[in-house]
C-alpha cells in the first residue's frame, strides 16, 4: 500500500475520498496516514459509526495512540452535528440554517488547520455531502462505493499482484500454516489480494474445496461490493459446519460493542454440552477472537463477516433475548442487559410491557452511562414497532427527542419533537379532552 499511502498523504491538504469494498483496508490505510500526520504535529479528528472501530477494522496503533481524537457517531450515519460535537462547536450551530451551519464548520476546520477523517462516508447525511462538496480544506473520506464529491479520489482494490505472495506468506507465518505453491496460487487467484478473504483462505486452506470455490467465483469480481460479499459468505459457509454457522449468525445480532460480549459461559447455559465444540470451531477457523481484557469473552475477528452474515430474523432475536436474560445471573450487569433485552424484544413483538420498560429505563439512565446511547438505538427501533399505536409512538418519540437534546444532537431532537407534535395534533382532533394537554405541552 506504499504508493496509495504516499498519494493519500500528498492529497490530505484538500478533500480526498478513498473508496473500495469492505475489508479491503481503507480505514487502516487512512489511520496510518493520520498517525503520521499527528506525529508531525497536525491536529486530527476521526469520525465514524461505532462499528467502524471494533476489532477487525482499522490500524491498532492509531486506535491506541489517538483514542482522544476518535468520535463515535450515534446511530447508523454521520451527521453535521456529529462533526460539530467532535470539534466542540455544536452550540455555535443552534438556531442556524443548514447552509450557515456548513459554513461555520468549514470555517472552524480551516482556522484551526484540523484534518478531519469521516469513515463510512456512504452512510453520511445530505448536509455532510454538501460540506464535502464545498470544502477546500483537509477532509479525508472512506466509503464502500465512489461518491465523487471530494476534489481527489483514490480507488483501493486488492493488494497489488506483485505483493500478493507476500500477503499470503505473512498470513501463513502468522497462522503457522505450511502451504505448497499450488495452494498459494489458488488463494491468490480467488482472493485477488483482498486482505480478509486472503487471511480466511490461508487459515482454513485444509477445509476448502478449491475446485468448487473457483467455480463459484466465475463471473464474480472482488472490486464489486456485492460480489465481494457473496464470495466471503461462500468461504464462511464452506469452512464452517452447519451448526457452527447457525451459532455465528445468532451471535451476529449480539451487540459487539459491549465488552462482556460474547460470553462463553452464557452460551454454555443456552447450548449445553455442544457449546464448547462449536465455540472452538469458530475460534480455530478465525471467526471469533478472544478478548484479552475479559476472560471467557470473544468478539468477531472481522466486522465485515459480522455484517454480511447478519440476518434480521425474529428467531435470531429470540435467541439473543434468551442470551441477555441468562446473562445478569452470570455477570450481574443489570440495566445494560435490560436495555439489550429491550432492543431484541422490540424486534420480536411490540407489547404494552415493552413500552413501560423503555420509559422506565429512559427515566433512570443518564447520558454519561454506557447504556444511554444503546437506549436511543432501542427507541429508534421501537418507534417503528409501535407505528400503528400512535399514542405509544408519541411517547417514544418524546423520550427520543429529550435523549438527543441531552447529547447535543439538536437536529435529531427537533425532528423527533416535530413528529411528536404531528401525532398529538392528529390524536387531539379525535379526542380533545385526552390529547389537548399533551399537544399543548
Amino acid at each position: 500500500r506504499r504508493s496509495a499511502l504516499k498519494e493519500l498523504i500528498e492529497k490530505m491538504g484538500e478533500s480526498v475520498e478513498i473508496y473500495g469494498v469492505g475489508g479491503i483496508g481503507k480505514t487502516s490505510l487512512v489511520q496510518v496516514g493520520l498517525l503520521i500526520q499527528k506525529l508531525k504535529g497536525k491536529k486530527i479528528v476521526a469520525i465514524g459509526t461505532r462499528q467502524s472501530y471494533l476489532t477487525g477494522s482499522g490500524y491498532k496503533h492509531f486506535k491506541d495512540k489517538c483514542a482522544d481524537e476518535i468520535y463515535d457517531a450515534i446511530g447508523g450515519k454521520v451527521t453535521l452535528e456529529d462533526i460539530a460535537i467532535a470539534l466542540g462547536i455544536h452550540e455555535n450551530l443552534l438556531g442556524k440554517e443548514d447552509s450557515e451551519k456548513i459554513n461555520i464548520v468549514l470555517d472552524n476546520i480551516n482556522k484551526r488547520s484540523i484534518l478531519i477523517f469521516i469513515d463510512d462516508f456512504h452512510l453520511s447525511d445530505d448536509n455532510i455531502r454538501r460540506l464535502v462538496s464545498q470544502a477546500n480544506c483537509g477532509i479525508v473520506l472512506a466509503s464502500k462505493r465512489k461518491i465523487g464529491l471530494a476534489r481527489s479520489e483514490i480507488p483501493l482494490f486488492g493488494i497489488e499482484e506483485e505483493d500478493r505472495n507476500n500477503l499470503i506468506n505473512l498470513a501463513a507465518k502468522r497462522f503457522h500454516k505450511e502451504l505448497d505453491l499450488a495452494a498459494k496460487e489458488k488463494i491468490k487467484n480467488i482472493a485477488e489480494g483482498h486482505p480478509v478473504s486472503t487471511e480466511i483462505l490461508v487459515r482454513n486452506f485444509e477445509l476448502i474445496n478449491f475446485g468448487e470455490l473457483e467455480n463459484f467465483k466465475k463471473g464474480l469480481t472482488i472490486s464489486n461490493p456485492r460480489h465481494s460479499e457473496e464470495l466471503l459468505m461462500r468461504e464462511v459457509k464452506d469452512i464452517l459446519s452447519k451448526e457452527a454457522l447457525i451459532l455465528l449468525k445468532r451471535l451476529s445480532v449480539i451487540n459487539a460493542e459491549l465488552e462482556s460480549n460474547i460470553n462463553a459461559n452464557v452460551i454454555r447455559v443456552l447450548l449445553g454440552s455442544r457449546s464448547d465444540l462449536l465455540l472452538h470451531e469458530l475460534i480455530d477457523t478465525g471467526m471469533l477472537t478472544r478478548r484479552k481484557e475479559h476472560e471467557n469473552t470473544y468478539i468477531f475477528s472481522y466486522k465485515h463477516i459480522q455484517n454480511i452474515i447478519y440476518e434480521d430474523k425474529k428467531d435470531f432475536h429470540r435467541w439473543a433475548l434468551n442470551y441477555y436474560l441468562s446473562k445478569p445471573s452470570a455477570l450481574g450487569e443489570g440495566d445494560v442487559n435490560l436495555i439489550e433485552s429491550l432492543f431484541h424484544r422490540s424486534k420480536i413483538k411490540p407489547e404494552e410491557g415493552l413500552l413501560i420498560d423503555y420509559l422506565n429505563l429512559f427515566s433512570r439512565i443518564k447520558p454519561s452511562q454506557y447504556g444511554f446511547r444503546r437506549l436511543i438505538d432501542a427507541g429508534e427501533q421501537l418507534k417503528f414497532s409501535f407505528n400503528k399505536n400512535r399514542p405509544a409512538k408519541a411517547l417514544i418519540l418524546e423520550a427520543l427527542a429529550n435523549s438527543y437534546a441531552l447529547l447535543n444532537k439538536f437536529e435529531e431532537s427537533r425532528n423527533a419533537f416535530k413528529e411528536t407534535l404531528r401525532i398529538y395534533k392528529e390524536l387531539s382532533r379525535h379526542n380533545r379532552i385526552i390529547y389537548k394537554p399533551s399537544l399543548a405541552m
